[in-house]
C-alpha cells in the first residue's frame, strides 16, 4: 500500500475512533450523568505550562498512520480527553495546583487515578468502534477483507472486550475508594532522576515482565480471561529532578514490589529504565519541543524501532534497549 493511501485509510479509521469517543463518553465517577468536559489528563497549569514553547507542546500525532511521530499540539487541546465532569475534574486540584511530596497518599493516589480515567475513556471508545466496524464493515470507505474482518472478531474484539472489563473493575475500584477517602488502596514506587527530562507522562497499562524477567501479566490471547494487575505510570520533571511514580493496586504489591528497589539503581540505570518504559508502554505523553527537535540521530531511530516492536507478539521486557536514553546528558553528537 503507498503512502497517500495508507493515510487515507488511516484517516477513515480515525474517524470512526472519533465518532466511537463521543458516542462513550461519560463521567468516569460512577453514577455521575454530568456532561462531560475537555479534561486535561497531564496538569495544563503546572506541567504543560512549564513544558510548552510559544502554547506549544510535543504531542503524539492522532492523525498520521505514524503511531511513532509527535507534532506540535496548543497545550490546552493536548492530552485532553472527554471522561470527567466539570465538578468532578476539580478533585485533581491536589497534582494540577501544588507540586508533588514523596510520600503524599492522596496526591499518589489521584495520580493514578487520572491515568486510569484516561485509559478507561480510551479503551471504551475503542471497544465501540471496534464493534462498529465489525457491524458495518460493507459500508465503510475501506471495507476490510474476509481474513482481516475474521481476525478483527477472533482475535481483537475479545482481547478489547476483557481488556474494558478488567478497567470496568478498576473504575469501581477508584470510585469507591475515592469517596471514602481510602488511599491506601493504591500503592506507589517513587524512582528519582537527579535531572529533567523535559517529558510528562500519565499512562496505564498492563506492565508485562518485571526488572528480572517475572512474568506479571500475560496478554497472548490464550490468557485473555486471566485478570489483569494494572500498572499506573506518571513521569514529570520538578525542581531540576525526574519523578517517576510508579502506581498499582494494593492487592498486586506482591507482583510489584521489585518497583521499590529500582531508586537504589545508580543514575545511568534508572535513566534507561524509565526511558524504555516511555517508549515500548505509552503514547500519552507531551515533550518540550525544542528539547524533543534536539534529539540525537540515534535517539530518533531507537525510539522508532522501539516502538514499533512494543506493537510485536511476545511479553515485553522493562527493558528492551539497555543503551536508549531519552534525558538530555545523554544526548551525545553523532
Amino acid at each position: 500500500m503507498n503512502k497517500d493511501k495508507e493515510a487515507e485509510v488511516f484517516r477513515s479509521h480515525r474517524k470512526l475512533v472519533n465518532q466511537s469517543m463521543a458516542a462513550t463518553k461519560a463521567c468516569y465517577l460512577i453514577g455521575c450523568d454530568a456532561p462531560t468536559i475537555r479534561a486535561h489528563s497531564i496538569s495544563n497549569k503546572r506541567l504543560l505550562l512549564a513544558l510548552s514553547k510559544d502554547g506549544h507542546v510535543m504531542h503524539f500525532d492522532r492523525n498520521s498512520s505514524d503511531w511513532g511521530s509527535l507534532v506540535e499540539t496548543g497545550r490546552n487541546a493536548a492530552t485532553t480527553f472527554q471522561g470527567m465532569c466539570g465538578d468532578h475534574d476539580k478533585i485533581f486540584h491536589p497534582i494540577d495546583n501544588y507540586d508533588y511530596s514523596i510520600g503524599n497518599k492522596e496526591q499518589e493516589y489521584l495520580f493514578a487515578m487520572r491515568a486510569a480515567a484516561k485509559e478507561f475513556n480510551t479503551r471504551r471508545g475503542m471497544v465501540h468502534a471496534t464493534h462498529e466496524r465489525i457491524l458495518t464493515n460493507q459500508t465503510q470507505d475501506f471495507p476490510l477483507s474476509e481474513a482481516g474482518l475474521a481476525m478483527m472478531e477472533n482475535m481483537f474484539q475479545p482481547g478489547f472486550d476483557l481488556g474494558l472489563e478488567d478497567q470496568k473493575v478498576t473504575r469501581r475500584i477508584f470510585s469507591d475508594t475515592y469517596a471514602k477517602g481510602k488511599y491506601h488502596v493504591i500503592e506507589t514506587a517513587v524512582m528519582v532522576v537527579d535531572e529533567e527530562l523535559p517529558m510528562a507522562v500519565s499512562s496505564t497499562f498492563n506492565m508485562e515482565l518485571a526488572y528480572d524477567g517475572t512474568l506479571i501479566n500475560d496478554l497472548s490471547p490464550d490468557n485473555y480471561s486471566n485478570r489483569m494487575k494494572p500498572f499506573f505510570l506518571t513521569v514529570f520533571p520538578q525542581d531540576g529532578k525526574t519523578y517517576v511514580l510508579m502506581s498499582y493496586l494494593r492487592r498486586d504489591r506482591k507482583d510489584y514490589d521489585f518497583l521499590h528497589d529500582l531508586d537504589k539503581l545508580d543514575e545511568k540505570e534508572k535513566r534507561i529504565i524509565v526511558s524504555n518504559m516511555i517508549t515500548s508502554y505509552t503514547e500519552n505523553f507531551t515533550a518540550e519541543p525544542e528539547y524533543w527537535m534536539s534529539l540525537n540521530d540515534e535517539t530518533r531511530e531507537k525510539y522508532s524501532d522501539l516502538f514499533a516492536s512494543s506493537l510485536d507478539p511476545g511479553h515485553r521486557p522493562l527493558v528492551t534497549d539497555a543503551n536508549f536514553s531519552l534525558f538530555p546528558s545523554d544526548q551525545t553528537s553523532k
